[in-house]
């Protein structure tokens, strides 16, 4: 499940509190997509509790489309989960009856990260990398910033620029077919 809550946060580009506020509920297989309304607030709390409140701004409340891939892989741990005492449609996709604890996907990720060889980086840097894939592979930063939740392209072109060198050279191409 752990490879998966991270696969989820790679190739959705969500948050790791919106991941962990996900049920069931929230994942619709015939339109590919997720519905991102909630995340998970424990600061302040006692140990052990949890509250819901809404996403960062009114912008990271979205639907993304998801990769088939990762569909698939969700629709595979779906089928398991169906088997487990308490599972319902509002159960939590990555745990059954209570939001994910942090600190233990936070050890589970630096074990794998360290096994890997790569040097430490926090989950919010797979949020990075998923701006980064689509940047690379041509995404506007328009859809960037909507798949990312971001109230202003601003933010999306000052963080991720740079990974958007296709973009001038697409306009010089335009320009060449234009002449």
């Amino acid at each position: 499940m752990e490879k998966l809550f991270f696969s989820f946060l790679i190739f959705s580009g969500c948050r790791r509190g919106e991941a962990s506020a996900l049920t069931w509920n929230d994942l619709d297989f015939e339109r590919r997509s997720v519905k991102i309304s909630k995340t998970v607030n424990r600061h302040g709390l006692n140990k052990g509790q949890y509250e819901f409140t809404s996403p960062k701004n009114r912008y990271s409340v979205r639907e993304i489309i998801l990769p088939d891939n990762l569909l698939q892989l969700l629709a595979d741990y779906k089928q398991e989960c169906e088997h487990i005492d308490g599972f319902s449609e509002n159960a939590f996709v990555f745990s059954i009856y209570k939001p994910i604890i942090e600190n233990t996907m936070l050890t589970h990720f630096h074990k794998y990260t360290e096994a890997l060889g790569l040097k430490r980086i926090r989950l919010h840097d797979l949020r990075h990398l998923h701006a980064s894939l689509l940047a690379y592979h041509g995404a506007s930063p328009m859809v960037v910033a909507a798949r990312l939740g971001h109230s202003d392209i601003k933010q999306t072109l000052n963080t991720y620029s740079h990974f958007f060198p296709l973009e001038q050279q697409r306009a010089v191409e335009a320009l060449n077919l234009a002449f």
